[in-house]
């Protein structure tokens, strides 16, 4: 039992869902490299949520292995105002089941940079994202949640 000293609680809130589509040929994004493996491929996509929303443009770098990888995923959030949110992903993908070897399952922690007063408040929270990957289709699909306090 917490004592009248400790702090308060947090849970997570639902931030916004992503979806994204691997581009064939796309140019990188980002200039630079990850921080994790090799360079895979670039795309497209989505955000949408009740304090964000917008298009997505992404990197991903990945450590392959045959049941998990490690990922990093980068890029470019251009919200529907006309801000720019850059995000930096460090996680994992992770096939749980071999009779199904498109499905990845995906989680990630989730740093957000943005020169926009009005989202600024992202620059001080690391976001969880947590979704899945389908090879077959090269679409991405997470949720994001950042903590709050209760």
């Amino acid at each position: 039992m917490p004592d009248k000293d400790s702090k308060p609680g947090t849970h997570l809130e639902h931030l916004f869902d992503v979806e994204l589509e691997y581009r064939q040929g796309m140019a990188r994004v980002l200039p630079d490299g990850g921080k994790i493996g090799e360079y895979l491929g670039s795309g497209e996509g989505a955000v949408f949520g009740s304090k964000v929303n917008g298009v997505v443009h992404w990197d991903l770098f990945r450590e392959e292995d045959e049941f998990i990888c490690g990922s990093n995923l980068r890029g470019l959030i251009k919200t529907d105002d006309g801000s720019r949110i850059n995000f930096d992903s460090v996680g994992y993908f992770m096939r749980p089941d071999m009779a199904r070897p498109t499905e990845w399952v995906t989680t990630a922690s989730v740093h957000f940079q943005t020169d926009s007063h009005h989202y600024a408040w992202l620059n001080k929270v690391l976001a969880l994202w947590q979704g899945s990957f389908d090879m077959g289709t090269n679409c991405h699909s997470y949720k994001a949640f950042i903590q709050v306090p209760n």
